[in-house]
């Protein structure tokens, strides 16, 4: 309980912005709505209360920057403590239509593939949000493997396989592309196989 209530009472400092006594005004004018002091409270709310607040908190300051990493990572966190996992990529999936910044997009993408496959078993949504991720980080590997693996976990092969010729070109590292060959080498293999049943 005691940590919901800092969890609570200190959105500001998981949003990033240092609270030094006084909000600053300008962009952070608005942050102070979803600022509470400890004694603003009510007393008489139990644990789960205090973290269900705690999360709508973290949701509006979402909402007022969808850029920040810390926020949409403590937003994750809460709501996967309490198995609130639909929420959350709801969530993350307005949030990512929003973000400007190339690493917050990155962030969220994954957050949203990870617990929409492993979480809500939704490979559709998994994909779409990895895909908005190469769309504007089009050159980071991780994205890409993980991407390819979801193409894959959903057999479509012909998207598997051009997002893994893209990782094995040269412009990757070494390690990359010797994961991409490897699974560009299953799936060959798997397509042999079909044509050969198919006979």
């Amino acid at each position: 309980l005691a940590q919901g209530r800092e969890l609570v009472a200190h959105p500001l400092l998981l949003f990033g912005e240092g609270r030094q006594g006084q909000l600053e005004i300008g962009r952070k004018e608005g942050l102070h709505r979803v600022a509470i002091e400890p004694d603003e409270l009510p007393k008489e709310l139990d644990g789960q209360q205090v973290l269900a607040l705690a999360a709508l908190l973290l949701e509006e300051a979402i909402d007022i920057d969808p850029d920040s990493a810390p926020v949409a990572a403590s937003l994750a966190t809460l709501r996967q403590s309490r198995g609130e996992h639909l929420a959350l990529v709801d969530s993350l999936r307005s949030t990512l239509l929003k973000a400007t910044s190339p690493d917050a997009i990155v962030m969220l993408g994954t957050e949203i593939a990870a617990v929409a496959r492993d979480e809500l078993r939704n490979l559709p949504i998994a994909i779409e949000a990895m895909q908005k991720v190469r769309q504007t980080a089009p050159k980071h590997t991780p994205s890409l493997l993980t991407l390819s693996e979801l193409y894959i976990a959903a057999r479509q092969w012909d998207a598997a396989t051009e997002v893994l010729e893209t990782v094995a070109s040269p412009e990757h590292d070494a390690q990359a592309r010797l994961t991409a060959l490897f699974a560009l080498a299953r799936i060959y293999e798997k397509i042999t196989k079909s044509l050969k049943d198919a006979e």
